[in-house]
């Protein structure tokens, strides 16, 4: 679309104001290089065909004392063709920037939407790292003293039994 108004601009301009222009061309090629495009492309295109035109200008003016109308009308056309090729060129050029302008701001758009998918997951993972630390901290608990029953199971194991009394003392024992 801005391509298109630059190059309508362009051929609305009499040769002579063209490098008038040149200012205001500028700051839109930065407003869209500021917006994440690419003016190079445009701006060579519009100084080539800027530059054409102070030709073209240098030429009549050079010529213009010099030349009869025909040759003139002859020169004009000569160049209104090329300016009408250039021009063209530069719509088609237009035309494929702006579709490009528009998959990479539907590029962009796409990838805001997966970072705002991707934030719960962020989230859920923090989650996550917190209770597992805790779950570690819980098992070297439960390991420590898993390992120290298992000491005393075998403590108990290594000590060594005396005989147990006879039953009926035993049972003497329980009545006192």
């Amino acid at each position: 679309m801005t391509g298109h108004v630059i190059l309508d601009e362009v051929l609305h301009t009499p040769f002579e104001r063209l490098h008038w222009l040149k200012g205001e061309f500028n700051s839109l090629f930065d407003l869209i290089n500021e917006r994440g495009g690419d003016a190079t492309p445009l701006k060579n295109k519009v100084e080539r065909l800027t530059q054409q035109a102070d030709d073209l200008k240098d030429l009549q003016e050079s010529y213009s004392d010099r030349i009869t109308f025909v040759v003139q009308e002859s020169r004009r056309i000569e160049v209104g063709i090329k300016l009408d090729k250039a021009s063209n060129w530069l719509n088609a050029k237009g035309t494929h920037y702006n579709v490009m302008k528009a998959k990479l701001d539907q590029v962009e758009s796409h990838r805001e939407e997966l970072l705002k998918e991707l934030q719960p997951l962020y989230d859920e993972k923090k989650d996550l790292s917190c209770q597992m630390v805790a779950w570690e901290d819980l098992l070297q608990v439960a390991e420590q003293e898993v390992f120290d029953l298992q000491g005393q199971i075998n403590t108990l194991n290594a000590t060594e039994v005396i005989a147990s009394p006879p039953k009926l003392a035993w049972k003497r024992l329980k009545l006192m």
